[in-house]
């Protein structure tokens, strides 16, 4: 398929021939054709250097062919369009955030967010952005500082309370994260097992084991009929070898969720697979089968156990 050629006249034959141009490509695109997008696209950026729509266009082609560099770069000259604006759309910006999150990219989507917050200090959700970007990395000392902040700007936020508990527990001052938990609790008090099952998955994903299985504890003296919190409990507890006791939470689970059974076992098994307990994960596993024997995940999942088994 070949592009309309450019003909001189009426100023409104570019327009047309523009239109005609966006729309091929974007046919084009949709079919999978992506080279030849990406083509039309680039002609369309010459042509309309100002314009925004095309390049933006241009970056969406790339991306969805794989080709994520040159999407980045693309959304990049955006973004720097966009942060001379006196309005800052944040539409390249969201873009990046989106993909460098996707990919791991801690370092570029620090950086980033790091331009627009210098750019609009005080707008909460590009600071949020910035201190989830700290978070993501492992900066807890600068994610205490943003989201302190943040803390201070809106006071009646919980939810910047419990991302300042967060940062203080990748920061090394669990006191604090826990005192951060319960501000947040005093401001939401229905929400308490919500925010202390949060707070004990985050002691346990750095390994705070012991903190971890208190806290989830507690969550679950707040709300004893939350079947979350006592899955949550039965992982803390198979990663700290009490197999027996992670069955009994995950039994009570089901039993306050019969409809959810299949999905609490197997979440089971996959923790204990996680957690190195080969044997145990099978068993589980071949207790699915029983229950749903043509799963074909539950098939998988037990030839994985079984093979890992044997080593």
């Amino acid at each position: 398929m070949l592009a309309p050629k450019k003909r001189k006249g009426h100023p409104m034959s570019t327009e047309r021939e523009t239109e005609a141009l966006r729309d091929l490509a974007d046919g084009l695109a949709s079919e999978g054709r992506y080279e030849e997008a990406v083509e039309i696209y680039g002609r369309l950026v010459r042509d309309n250097p100002e314009s925004d729509s095309p390049l933006m266009s241009l970056a969406w082609t790339y991306r969805d062919w794989g080709k994520e560099e040159e999407a980045v770069r693309c959304l990049e000259m955006l973004f720097e369009r966009e942060i001379r604006r006196r309005v800052f759309t944040g539409f390249a910006f969201d873009e990046l955030v989106r993909l460098f999150r996707e990919k791991g990219m801690h370092d570029r989507l620090v950086s980033l967010c790091e331009r627009v917050a210098e750019a609009q200090p005080e707008d909460p959700a590009l600071l949020c952005t910035l201190g989830e970007a700290y978070l993501g990395a492992g900066r807890g000392d600068e994610a205490v500082r943003v989201f302190g902040k943040l803390a201070v700007m809106e006071p009646e936020a919980s939810a910047y309370l419990c991302f300042l508990g967060n940062a203080h527990v990748i920061a090394g001052d669990p006191e604090q994260a826990l005192g951060c938990y319960e501000k947040a609790v005093a401001l939401e008090p229905g929400k308490s097992h919500v925010f202390f099952g949060r707070l004990g998955n985050r002691f346990a994903r750095t390994g705070d084991l012991e903190r971890g299985e208190r806290i989830l504890r507690r969550a679950i003296g707040e709300k004893p009929d939350d079947p979350l919190s006592h899955c949550s409990l039965g992982d803390v507890l198979i990663r700290r070898g009490r197999i027996d006791e992670a069955r009994k939470a995950y039994d009570r689970a089901i039993a306050l969720d019969g409809a959810s059974r299949e999905g609490y076992l197997n979440r089971m098994g996959r923790s204990l697979l996680e957690g190195g307990r080969f044997g145990e994960a099978a068993a589980v596993f071949e207790e699915l089968l029983s229950l749903s024997p043509g799963n074909p995940i539950h098939r998988r999942n037990l030839e994985e156990a079984r093979r890992l088994e044997k080593g």
